[in-house]
């Protein structure tokens, strides 16, 4: 509905300045003239405050140390960017994990998905048997009883990674 009352709005103004132009003025040159001006504001009034912006959001993250720009976006979640970077250390980048932690309160969508997408280029299954190992986030090791692990190796208390037996 904008652009369609963007465009009716350009053509008014094109006539109105064919109207005011002395003599016969050929109609594109006069919605050229207003497409310029009309371009020319566009950029101005959007573009030219968006790139302020982004300029000034660069500035403002140039100042965090990389640690410190991984554990921003987590935190909206709870996340816990110290347990994310001893995983990220212990598993293979080549893994397929599966992710047991509480739900559905303790465990959001968010914080599933921003510990699936902090510990890239791994793949994260949806059931235990499609995976190799299986990371314990914020929930203890009888949750999967069913599970059989040959290794675990423990960061703290509900925070494990444990390989699963084949």
């Amino acid at each position: 509905m904008t652009v369609l009352l963007e465009v009716v709005g350009a053509l008014a103004v094109a006539a109105l300045v064919r109207g005011l132009l002395p003599g016969p003025a050929p109609l594109t040159a006069a919605v050229s003239v207003v497409a310029v001006v009309v371009a020319g504001f566009a950029f101005w009034s959007n573009a030219w405050p968006d790139a302020r912006t982004l300029v000034d959001e660069h500035s403002r993250d140039a100042r965090l140390s990389t640690e410190q720009a991984l554990a921003v976006p987590g935190a909206r979640w709870g996340a816990r960017d110290d347990v994310l970077a001893w995983a990220d250390a212990v598993l293979p980048r080549d893994a397929n994990v599966f992710l047991e932690c509480p739900q559905p309160s303790n465990c959001s969508n968010g914080l599933a998905n921003w510990i699936a997408y902090r510990l890239e280029p791994r793949v994260f299954t949806d059931f235990p048997a499609q995976a190799q190992w299986i990371l314990f986030y914020a929930t203890p090791r009888s949750a999967l009883p069913s599970v059989r692990l040959t290794r675990v190796i423990g960061y703290g208390p509900g925070f494990l990674i444990g390989r699963v037996a084949p």
